[in-house]
């Protein structure tokens, strides 16, 4: 059993973290397509066995990581989300996101904090 303070525990975590934001924004683009088109649909089946990667790994992260930690920490998928919508689809961040985006940062450093 791994310890609960090995880092690489925590990278495997974010990492996780983030093949679960690009799910979130495939599904995002796939959605841009006819429901049952290819273009649709591989992204769809793409998405599909990524969220089974981060199914397998997540229940794994559970084993070692203290569940408060983990969970506080998903909300980093928020800024992912947020990274994605400027990189992918060219959205603008507001002032209001980005403060909300700061409030979620300052939360889970208070939570990951001992």
């Amino acid at each position: 059993m791994a310890k609960r303070n090995n880092p690489l525990l925590y990278v495997l975590m974010f990492g996780n973290f983030v093949v679960y934001s690009l799910v979130l924004a495939l599904s995002r683009w796939a959605g841009q397509f006819p429901l049952l088109s290819m273009d649709a649909l591989w992204r769809y089946f793409l998405g599909f066995v990524l969220l089974g990667v981060y199914a397998v790994v997540w229940q794994q992260v559970l084993k070692h990581v203290p569940l408060t930690i983990a969970y506080a920490s998903r909300a980093v998928t928020v800024l992912l989300g947020m990274l994605w919508a400027v990189v992918f689809f060219s959205e603008v961040i507001s002032l209001q996101m980005g403060i909300g985006a700061a409030f979620v940062i300052c939360g889970v450093v208070l939570v990951a904090w001992r």
